[in-house]
């Protein structure tokens, strides 16, 4: 008897990383139902693609007819030189045109000398106004580090930010900055979608001096004047800007964490003991002191408010979770808590009631509690001085149990189906993980070894560091990783700081994202607030009620938070975009999980919020938009809340899954599909599960099959598998979950 499980009309994007592609935005809305042999019909959502409606028109500017069928051959002058760059000056029919997204091709057909998979280059924006091209030494209006991926040979990134023309051109393209091939472009003739004065230009010196690519080659019957396969899509016509909203709580000092529960957002004020609570509905917010009622010596102030969890299926009412450290210093990675002088470590509980929050309890817990995340029923909160997460039943709130883990843990998040918890070890760099059912560690993942690659210019080889001072982390919906902030690196290594990210499904580190909004400063600097480093522990004064010289010394990437749906919508919904914070930089980058890079160009500048530290994004529909709430420290003290760029399904040559049927054999149909081994994995329950057989791909490039069973011999219609995360996973390691 067949086993029956259906789902159909669908859009999925799943990452193909072929040659060529229009680059064009494709607008997608999702609605699946699940039907399962002898049950019910029940609504069951898998991996939904975000739908983008332009307020304006979309148009891609392009000069190559597509084909590459002109290439250029490696350049002897190239050999180990990096600095080459190649860009296309690309001409809107109109104006106001806004810059959505640039398509890149990359010379692939040379073993030896092409771009191989995981190359760094530096993807640059210029603004002409007089449309004649780039300037020489000009500075790029935009620009940020890429990533090749797999055996792709064009690449699409959508920046997030505006970036708005009212005439002239866009000058688009890409330097060589590490050195990634002999000849990296891709070059092409030019095609039938030629902008008025459109142009190819190239450079040997990172821009030092650029030429045109027409004033360079002989003639040819295919290949002159010659054109780079670079496109750009625009926007046509005005545009709404990303909405920036500052709100001033005056009795907060030193905002640090954030989290949401229902329509509220709550922002711990670490120096000022109290918490900001903002009605997202209206953007209102009332302040709510925290005070310790028990009178005892060991338990008064200073509180110092940490981090905040909300839990919205408690009963009889909603909760929040604050963990309090026990001190107002505010650490740096200078200067780390001092746990032999905070007072011991407790967690407020609060509940939601008709006239706003109450407190409700304190839970003893271990020494510096920090970022808490909430689990199969459970608060797991990670004790910095104690060296382990403290386990909490929510509906009691009694602890249960005290887990060991590695040295000063500064966070804690739940995998995407809850089974695992994962806590970054701010003392020694490494990331354990928890069983959520056994509440048991299962392993340490070590610290990574990070490679900074060299930039142009420089005759230092590449450095090697161990990435240390892991300080936040958040769990993707679009493939599961895990993606962690570590505010700085230990090792000879300037700038520092690194975001890493994490397959959660095999539980190893995969990669660190390494772009300019990624990194950190050195020890010492003043950082993005001009304020020098400070020299000893900062610490509220008692006169003024503030910190002196709060502000100052370095930073790195600081907090980090996965955009999910609203409460009110669907829980399962799929959103791309991972939120990160630098209080180094004093900005808010923007993070592609499909692709696994920074994609935000220029970054979200952060006015009036030179230190942010944590951030939440969350919606109050079911739809877009998002917006991100960010913590921004002293001197600001302000909460800074911006509306988050969705991406849109523009990534080149996506195919995309129309449904998918569960049965003896996982089908899945739909068009794109390259003809190369795609292979599907299972993740219950905290393991991750392959098929005996191979997956095939059939029917030209319409079907994925993927027939038998699991290597435990279990079918995917079987009940144990029925909430089982599926993943697809393309050879380059990339991975789309399609059903959680």
């Amino acid at each position: 008897m067949m086993r029956g499980v259906v789902l159909k009309n669908s859009l999925v994007s799943v990452c193909s990383l072929k040659a060529a592609s229009s680059g064009a935005i494709i607008l997608m809305t999702v609605a699946v139902w699940l039907l399962v042999s002898g049950l019910p019909l029940r609504q069951v959502p898998i991996v939904t693609a975000q739908t983008v409606m332009a307020t304006g028109e979309l148009r891609e500017l392009a000069i190559d007819d597509g084909v590459a069928e002109c290439a250029l051959g490696p350049d002897p002058a190239l050999k180990g030189k990096p600095g080459f760059g190649w860009v296309n000056k690309l001409t809107p029919s109109s104006y106001p045109a806004t810059l959505r997204a640039v398509t890149i091709g990359f010379e692939r057909g040379l073993i030896d000398t092409g771009v191989k998979p995981d190359s760094l280059y530096r993807i640059v924006v210029y603004l002409d106004p007089e449309s004649n091209g780039p300037d020489n030494h000009q500075q790029p209006d935009a620009t940020f580090i890429g990533r090749v991926r797999g055996n792709d040979q064009i690449m699409t990134f959508n920046l997030t930010t505006p970036l708005i023309i009212q005439g002239g051109s866009f000058v688009v393209g890409a330097i060589d900055e590490f050195g990634i091939a002999d000849m990296p472009a891709l070059f092409d003739s030019p095609g039938k979608s030629t902008p008025a004065g459109s142009e190819s230009f190239f450079t040997h010196n990172g821009g030092a001096l650029w030429q045109k690519l027409s004033d360079s080659l002989p003639p040819g019957p295919h290949c002159s004047p010659g054109s780079w396969m670079i496109r750009a899509t625009v926007e046509l016509g005005s545009v709404d800007p990303l909405a920036v909203t500052k709100i001033k709580d005056p009795a907060a000092v030193e905002p640090w964490g954030v989290g949401v529960l229902n329509n509220d957002v709550i922002v711990t004020n670490l120096v000022s003991d109290n918490l900001t609570i903002i009605n997202t509905a209206t953007n209102s917010f009332q302040n709510l002191q925290l005070v310790d009622p028990r009178v005892c010596a060991t338990c008064g102030p200073p509180l110092g408010p940490y981090g905040v969890v909300g839990v919205r299926d408690t009963n009889p009412v909603p909760k929040l979770y604050v963990t309090l450290v026990g001190s107002n210093t505010i650490p740096s990675k200078e200067f780390p808590i001092p746990y032999t002088t905070v007072l011991p470590g407790r967690v407020v509980v609060l509940q939601r009631t008709v006239n706003g929050f109450v407190q409700s309890g304190f839970i003893s817990v271990g020494t510096g509690p920090k970022f808490p995340a909430v689990a199969a029923g459970k608060l797991y909160v990670p004790c910095g001085g104690a060296n382990r997460v403290d386990v909490i039943n929510t509906i009691s709130d009694l602890k249960i149990g005290e887990i060991p883990v590695g040295a000063d843990p500064s966070s804690c998040t739940a995998s995407l189906d809850g089974s695992k918890i994962y806590v970054t070890n701010f003392g020694d760099g490494s990331v354990s993980v928890i069983d959520t059912k056994t509440d048991k560690k299962i392993k340490d993942i070590a610290a990574p070894l990070i490679v900074f690659p060299t930039p142009v210019g420089s005759t230092v080889p590449p450095a090697a560091a161990t990435a240390s001072l892991p300080w936040n982390g958040a769990v993707s919906r679009t493939n599961g990783h895990l993606y962690v902030t570590y505010w700085g690196t230990v090792g000879n290594v300037s700038p520092n700081g690194v975001i890493a990210e994490f397959d959660t499904c095999k539980d190893e580190f995969i990669r660190a994202l390494l772009d300019d909004a990624t990194r950190g400063s050195p020890p010492g600097s003043a950082g993005s607030t001009g304020i020098p480093a400070p020299t000893a522990p900062l610490t509220r004064d008692p006169a003024t009620g503030k910190t002196i010289e709060a502000g100052g010394g370095g930073g790195g990437p600081f907090g980090v938070s996965a955009c999910v749906p609203s409460p009110f919508g669907n829980p399962l919904d799929q959103f791309s975009t991972v939120v990160f914070t630098n209080d180094a930089s004093g900005i808010a980058g923007v993070i592609d999980a499909r692709i696994d890079q920074v994609v935000s160009a220029p970054p979200i500048t952060v006015a009036s919020c030179s230190k942010p530290r944590g951030v939440v994004c969350s919606t109050l529909t079911s739809a877009p938009p998002h917006f991100a709430f960010v913590a921004c420290g002293q001197p600001d003290s302000t909460v800074l809340i911006f509306r988050v760029p969705e991406l849109p399904e523009n990534i080149a040559n996506i195919p995309v899954v129309q449904s998918v049927e569960i049965g003896d054999v996982f089908r899945v149909i739909g068009t794109g599909f390259a003809k190369f081994d795609m292979r599907f994995e299972v993740e219950r329950a905290g393991t991750c599960l392959s098929f005996k057989k191979p997956a095939r791909t059939k029917q030209g490039t319409t079907v994925v099959l993927q027939k038998g069973p699991l290597v435990d011999g279990s079918w995917l219609t079987d009940s144990v598998n029925q909430n089982a995360i599926i993943r697809l996973v393309h050879p380059d390691g990339t991975v789309r979950v399609i059903r959680h």
